[in-house]
């Protein structure tokens, strides 16, 4: 039954923390929306969107990374209790993820310090509320 909680642990981590960098690249694509007659299913025309975005755009891009990360491992955290390892489960998946976008879309070099980052914030998420 413990390992049942782990991986749920690892699932909701992962969920939560998706949903709080899809919240925060929400304020994102408000504040720096797609022109008119962009589609963002059109990957060319998406990469070009991106690459004309201002650096404050990937500054809170690069928060919300990091900071969903540190949500994850926190509420992977929250559900075991017992062990950091779903916590760190977390982080690693966040780090595939940043890697494969990273990968795919183009961003500016600075960006790629978030993926030595997501391991340390997922650390730090099960640290916040550890007695």
């Amino acid at each position: 039954m413990q390992i049942v909680k782990k991986i749920l642990a690892v699932i909701l981590g992962l969920v939560i923390g998706s949903v709080f960098i899809g919240l925060v690249e929400k304020v994102n694509s408000t504040m720096y929306p797609l022109p008119e007659g962009v589609d963002s299913s059109n990957m060319e025309a998406f990469k070009a969107f991106v690459a004309s975005l201002p650096q404050q755009a990937f500054i809170l891009i690069f928060i919300g990374h990091i900071c969903g990360a540190l949500v994850g491992g926190l509420v992977a955290w929250l559900i075991v209790r017992s062990t950091i390892i779903p916590s760190m489960i977390v982080g690693a998946l966040f780090t595939v993820a940043g890697l494969f976008n990273l990968f795919t879309i183009s961003h500016p070099w600075w960006m790629w310090t978030e993926v030595a980052l997501y391991m340390p914030a997922a650390y730090l998420g099960t640290r916040l509320f550890k007695r």
